[in-house]
């Protein structure tokens, strides 16, 4: 996707329907850095040209919503630029992060746009990506019932959007309007199912936030105030394109030299690798190559940047094929980087013709003498006493040898601070795992080029399954000793209750086997260690009896690891929500405002038993034995907030949101358990068996196949649903 683009939109492609497609830009020209400093096309705050999270050899223009309200804006040149009485489509791609709120996005006529002088009525066509959304302003109102759910992240495959945008002739939110079009279908063109519509459907083409009588020569991006150091909110965009009339093909890289073998940023290239690549397709058919490339001009360079200026390309004759190869020009060498490109003649235009479409910036590093980590070690979960393995693949010239560490820190190339494990291999065995053997690892690897050439893997973690805290609530001296109630997995977590605890009946129906909460009594907290610390994982099992909801309505916190509501100041919280009672519904929290996980209300004055538990990307929740609410989830990032027991809010002993009723058998482990494990802890104690594989013929929900059952089945014996005739 690196082209050597110097200004914004030089390059046309115009296919055999005379439709042309601008390329404006795809920031693989630049040097790295703030865009003020790097180029004259782009003008803006809080935006940088960079290394794309996804793709290191790739660019892409980042924008940072931070502090106040800040802008950046792209200058167009005449030809991707939309004239009064024209329609183009104008493409690019983008991603987001989880944080990003109200960025807007779109086209306008003004020379110098500056959002972050409150100029937000500047906008023609205008959109913006908020709270994991995308919402679209249709003419003076904003809908955010498009029904778009964006997938957030800075790795995350690239959306596609495609806005068709009439600048009619005259000034109307009426006849100037636009159309959006997105997905993340890789390269694929969109189509009608692609397009955004609001107001339940009914809307799907969209006026101008303002209506304009002159071309809209500026892409316009504007972010309003918030996000700090720590509240990151992000956006990056790649590969923009002006594209004549309304166009909903890809144009990113397959109208250009594409596919390249090796691959971009390829490494540990053979010495003796050619080079190959497939031709530009037809922007009248995408699925065949252009015709009118007739022949290809080949850049190559072995230098530290993608500086080709000087460089006489070599000349290579289309094969009539998908794609072509050439062998390097120069000799391939060990250790060096080497940068190249593809331009594609139309109908024999030379190099620095107009008509001929630049290509990518591509590299590839070749073999190295110090050995190279191809695989890094993975996170290993296992089982108390079980064997965990974690292993490095090297690609290495020599014989490599292998130097595992254990660290305290999880920081690798630190050998003097940690300890030596393992042997001389490429795979570390631990043979039976204790607690013990729990943390971070990496490897060092060496070969003849010496030990000032070490290379260092990244670090992985280990985590042993294990119950790490269970608190029975007896009121014996094995249980409580007065002033702690006791942690009986043997890891030392004791909870330290507020108040004077009040023991009742347990869920087994055992006296003084459980404790009482109220507003006063009996919650607490056993200090801020993190279950899933090494395993991303954790289960959390509990026996509750509601009391009910209290007058006024609160929320009522059950079990928490949380200071305070917020996704930095929590991991997670199960809680009754503050509703009338039928409606007290309980949730599993985040501190995101999005992703909870809501179970049903529990029953009043009747023991219930709750498994929370999360594999490291989704979490269900069981009431007795059932799956009572699941879906993708992830934790709050407060790591070191108190565990809480009946209480969902912990601010330095400050609690909030206080159970109401008794809890029994609290038990935490470090790892997700299966379904039939938590029937088992429940079975124990209520002797009552779950239905988790109902049979096909039991007609009448016992989840056995009975007489009784056969006596139903029977009585259609014969039952005959043919039409004219039966047998």
């Amino acid at each position: 996707m690196k082209k050597t683009i110097v200004m914004i939109a030089i390059c046309l492609l115009t296919g055999l329907t005379g439709a042309a497609i601008v390329k404006v830009d795809d920031f693989g020209s630049y040097t790295p850095g703030a865009v003020e400093t790097v180029t004259t096309a782009w003008k803006g705050v809080n935006s940088v040209i960079e290394a794309d999270p996804a793709d290191a050899g790739n660019q892409v223009l980042r924008g940072t919503q931070i502090g106040g309200q800040s802008s950046t804006y792209g200058i167009l040149s005449p030809e991707a630029s939309i004239a009064e009485g024209q329609t183009k489509t104008l493409f690019f791609r983008f991603r987001v992060n989880s944080n990003t709120t109200d960025t807007a996005l779109g086209m306008t006529n003004v020379d110098a746009p500056n959002t972050s002088d409150g100029q937000w009525g500047i906008f023609g066509p205008d959109f913006r990506f908020t709270n994991g959304r995308l919402d679209v302003r249709h003419a003076n109102t904003w809908y955010s019932d498009t029904g778009i759910t964006l997938n957030v992240g800075e790795t995350q495959p690239w959306y596609n959007l495609w806005v068709v945008i009439t600048n009619a002739v005259g000034a109307s939110q009426t006849t100037d309007v636009f159309k959006l079009y997105v997905h993340q279908n890789g390269t694929a063109s969109a189509t009608e199912a692609d397009r955004v519509t609001v107001s339940g459907g009914t809307i799907n083409t969209f006026g101008f936030r303002v209506a304009v009588a002159e071309t809209l020569d500026r892409f316009l991006w504007g972010r309003q105030s918030g996000g700090d150091e720590t509240d990151i909110r992000r956006v990056w965009i790649d590969d923009i394109y002006m594209m004549d009339g309304e166009n909903l093909a890809n144009p990113s890289d397959v109208y250009e030299a594409h596919n390249p073998t090796p691959a971009n940023g390829a490494v540990n290239v053979a010495l003796n690798q050619t080079l190959s690549w497939d031709v530009g397709v037809s922007p009248a058919d995408p699925t065949v190559p252009n015709p009118a490339i007739t022949k290809h001009y080949v850049y190559f360079v072995e230098q530290d940047e993608p500086n080709f200026i000087g460089v006489n390309p070599i000349v290579v004759s289309r094969s009539g094929g998908a794609s072509d190869t050439i062998n390097p020009p120069i000799t391939l060498k060990r250790d060096r980087i080497y940068y190249w490109r593809v331009d594609e003649s139309i109908t024999d235009s030379a190099p620095s013709d107009a008509n001929t479409i630049p290509g990518s910036i591509w590299k590839f590093e070749t073999l190295k003498s110090i050995p190279v980590i191809d695989v890094q070690p993975k996170d290993a979960i296992a089982d108390l006493g079980g064997m965990a393995e974690m292993a490095v693949v090297v690609t290495s010239e020599t014989p490599a040898h292998y130097f595992w560490y254990k660290t305290p820190d999880a920081v690798s190339d630190t050998p003097s601070d940690d300890t030596a494990v393992g042997v001389d291999l490429a795979t570390l065995t631990i043979a039976s795992a204790s607690t013990a053997d729990e943390g971070y690892y990496y490897c060092k690897v060496i070969n003849d080029s010496g030990a000032d050439k070490a290379v260092y893997s990244e670090v992985a973690k280990l985590g042993v399954k294990r119950p790490v805290a269970h608190w029975m609530l007896d009121s014996d001296a094995q249980n409580w000793d007065g002033t702690y109630y006791l942690d009986r997995s043997g890891e030392g977590h004791h909870a330290d209750p507020n108040g004077t605890p009040a023991f009742a009946a347990g869920a087994d129906g055992v006296a003084n086997g459980a404790v009482t909460i109220d507003a006063i009594n009996g919650f607490g907290a056993s200090g801020t260690w993190n279950p899933s610390q090494y395993t991303d994982q954790f289960t959390i099992l509990l026996w509750a009896k509601w009391a009910g909801q209290t007058n006024p309505a609160t929320y009522q916190g059950l079990f928490s690891k949380e200071v305070s509501y917020g996704v930095d100041t929590m991991m997670y919280q199960y809680e009754v929500n503050n509703a009338a009672q039928a409606d007290s519904v309980v949730i599993l929290k985040n501190g995101t405002g999005s992703g909870d996980i809501s179970t049903p209300v529990l029953p009043v004055d009747a023991w219930e038993h709750v498994a929370i538990v999360f594999n490291g990307t989704a979490a269900t929740i069981y009431r007795n034995g059932v799956g009572a609410g699941t879906g993708n989830w992830t934790p709050g990032t407060k790591t070191d907030a108190p565990v809480n027991i009946g209480a969902s809010a912990n601010n330095e002993g400050a609690f909030n949101y206080i159970f109401n009723g008794a809890m029994d058998d609290i038990r935490v482990y470090n790892y997700a358990l299966t379904q039939t494990q938590v029937i088992d802890v429940y079975h124990d104690v209520s002797g009552k068996s779950v239905c988790i594989d109902k049979p096909t013929y039991d007609y009448n929900d016992d989840c056995l196949v009975t007489l009784e059952d056969f006596m139903t089945f029977s009585m259609e014996w014969l039952d005959c649903g043919l039409y004219p005739d039966c047998p």
